[in-house]
């Protein structure tokens, strides 16, 4: 059983996987973030740094933004396919810190005036199926439920940034997949709905 953390940057994912851990421990796996040189390793670029992500052409970036949505992909669908522990009585349910659904969000707020149009509909729908298939359900934490104030917005020169991504993460959600997989809205720091609503799952 796959569930999926969805909100941009600095909406408390990382924060609740942790806390998720702590609450259920064997019982849950995370599977945290990927990592931007892991990226750069899936999409072929050689000896780049951290920072040098902000210094790549728009084609560059673009195919960065295609590689990160495909890497999520890939180790999601390796996760749901892990082999069950035959001590234990059920597989451990999979949080995912940033789910793919992020990755398409990033995609297409960063990079998607820069693709062709029918290149960046194919991934998008890639993603939308792959989510349908693989997750049980959707966490959805939106901006609103962590003020700029107290985010880590080292990253943003306003808000408006991680309001621009939240919208577009909004559509993909409620737009495009809400009929398909549950989808909850987590828009409270009170971790306990949370894991109210993993034991209603059965996790």
């Amino acid at each position: 059983m796959l569930i999926g953390l969805a909100g941009v940057t600095s909406t408390g994912k990382t924060t609740l996987a942790g806390a998720i851990q702590d609450e259920f421990g064997f019982r849950v796996v995370i599977l945290n973030k990927i990592s931007r040189q892991e990226i750069y390793d899936f999409t072929g670029f050689d000896n780049l740094t951290d920072k040098d992500l902000y210094r790549l052409s728009n084609e560059h970036r673009a195919k960065f933004d295609v590689g990160r949505c495909m890497l999520q992909m890939r180790r999601e669908e390796d996760a749901s396919l892990e082999p069950i522990d035959s001590f234990k009585f059920k597989a451990p349910a999979v949080i995912v810190d940033g789910c793919a659904i992020v990755k398409a969000a990033y995609m297409i707020y960063l990079s998607g005036q820069f693709m062709k149009p029918d290149v960046l509909d194919n991934m998008v729908h890639q993603v939308l199926e792959h989510c349908v298939k693989t997750y049980k359900s959707i966490f959805f934490l939106p901006v609103t439920r962590m003020p700029f104030t107290v985010a880590d917005h080292r990253y943003f020169s306003a808000e408006w940034v991680r309001k621009g991504q939240d919208a577009i993460l909004w559509r993909l959600l409620f737009r495009e997949l809400g009929t398909k997989i549950p989808i909850e809205i987590i828009s409270s720091l009170d971790n306990h709905l949370v894991f109210d609503q993993l034991r209603k799952m059965g996790v």
